[in-house]
């Protein structure tokens, strides 16, 4: 069954820096074969004066899910363009990838090679190896 989250933070000022706003849901498959991310929702940027920007609606989806890697893990990162809204994904074999300049991070995880589901929760672990809950922004 796949997962889907609604995420909301940002938006606040925090020790007198403003906060760009995310409101989106990330809905991730069951399988990883031949599946996708799907989202939808706003990112709502800093702006020049140092308030909040208009709405952003977030483009690019479905993007499909990186494959089970061969051996080792494979890192992922989704990140939205805090001018465009267009959504990629970074992946690397060694790390976390970095958020890109001029982008914000709506989610990461990671998939390693014995893995076979994307996200195991509440499924009994002698019948699939699989990775964790993803990890999403805390902006306050």
């Amino acid at each position: 069954m796949p997962v889907s989250y609604n995420i909301v933070t940002g938006g606040n000022v925090v020790s007198g820096v403003q906060q760009p706003l995310l409101n989106f849901t990330l809905t991730l498959p069951d399988t990883y074969s031949g599946q996708n991310f799907t989202f939808s929702g706003i990112i709502m940027p800093v702006g020049p004066t140092g308030g909040l920007s208009s709405a952003i609606a977030l483009t690019g989806s479905p993007i499909a899910l990186p494959s089970v890697p061969a051996s080792g893990t494979t890192y992922w990162l989704l990140q939205a363009n805090l001018s465009t809204g267009a959504v990629t994904l970074l992946t690397s074999s060694t790390a976390t990838p970095t958020v890109s300049s001029g982008c914000q991070m709506l989610a990461s995880g990671a998939i390693g090679h014995t893995d076979t589901v994307p996200w195991n929760m509440g499924v009994a672990a002698a019948t699939v190896s699989g990775g964790s809950a993803p990890t999403f922004p805390d902006l306050c």
